[in-house]
């Protein structure tokens, strides 16, 4: 019977042979473990295109000569909206809903903040649908396909309906403020 420990008919100590052909082994192993993970986070996509549509529930209809715009915004509270991505096309008569596509550079994006897709539909340059509550963007999980919903209108719902940063001190109540009879009538000059 042969034992594994023998070679070219030389009987050696299997833990002598066995010991650096481990080692190699493992640093060889740890090695294409490392390479693998940096390069999977060096490819790791910069980009992303975010796709979607826009639609709204009033039954006008659009002028050819209407615009989309798309924003990706800054939406974290107590800081100034900042774009991160943009896109404006003309409908070029279509109706809602109406796909747009977002290239957004995920670089740019601080992961400590908070990200918010905003819409506007554009009458003869002005505002005339806007979204009708922030739509939440993780940059880490943007969604295959995202519908925003507009509503008449031009102001700016990332600003309107954004949480109190944590922390925030609720203001309280206003004072409640003293009845002065019925329908406003003063109460008798005696009850003062």
């Amino acid at each position: 019977m042969t034992s594994p420990c023998h070679r070219d008919g030389a009987v050696a100590s299997c833990a002598a042979m066995t010991t650096p052909t481990i080692r190699a082994l493992m640093l060889s192993l740890v090695t294409t473990i490392v390479a693998v993970t940096v390069a999977w986070v060096a490819d790791a996509p910069s980009s992303a295109v975010l796709k979607g549509s826009v639609l709204y529930r009033e039954r006008d209809s659009l002028p050819d000569s209407a615009q989309v715009r798309v924003q990706l915004v800054d939406a974290t509270p107590g800081e100034e909206p900042k774009v991160y991505a943009e896109t404006t096309f003309a409908t070029q008569g279509k109706q809602v809903p109406i796909a747009f596509a977002l290239p957004i550079d995920l670089a740019k994006l601080d992961a400590a903040h908070l990200h918010a897709l905003r819409a506007y539909i554009l009458l003869d340059g002005r505002i005339a649908y806007v979204t009708r509550a922030r739509v939440n963007v993780d940059p880490k999980a943007v969604p295959a396909s995202v519908t925003i919903l507009l509503v008449p209108g031009n102001a700016d719902p990332v600003a309107v309906d954004s949480p109190a940063p944590p922390g925030a001190v609720k203001a309280p109540p206003p004072a409640p403020t003293r009845r002065t009879g019925p329908r406003g009538a003063q109460p008798p000059a005696n009850a003062r």
